[in-house]
């Protein structure tokens, strides 16, 4: 599980020792490449889904292949989505 924390940018503070806003505007990056890229159109009932898909890939970006599927396979266990669900 990765460390937060906070910064106030609306004060202008951006860094703070190894703490820097890079990550969050890197993230909404790659976020808005996928969606232009990629997926083209987002509805906004699955907003969230889309967001949890996409950090969750970004935090097992350091993960060997097997590594990170193992962590997909964990997060599995015991969930089951259905169309009904999944169309809302």
């Amino acid at each position: 599980m990765p460390n937060h924390a906070a910064l106030n940018d609306s004060a202008g503070q951006y860094v703070d020792g190894d703490v820097t806003t890079n990550g969050i505007e890197s993230l909404w990056t790659l976020f808005k490449r996928a969606y232009w890229g990629t997926w083209h159109w987002v509805y906004h009932t699955h907003l969230q889904a889309y967001l949890n898909e996409f950090t969750g890939r970004l935090n097992q970006r350091r993960l060997s292949t097997l590594e990170a599927m193992g962590e997909i396979v964990r997060g599995m266990d015991g969930k089951r989505l259905t169309y009904r669900d999944l169309a809302g």
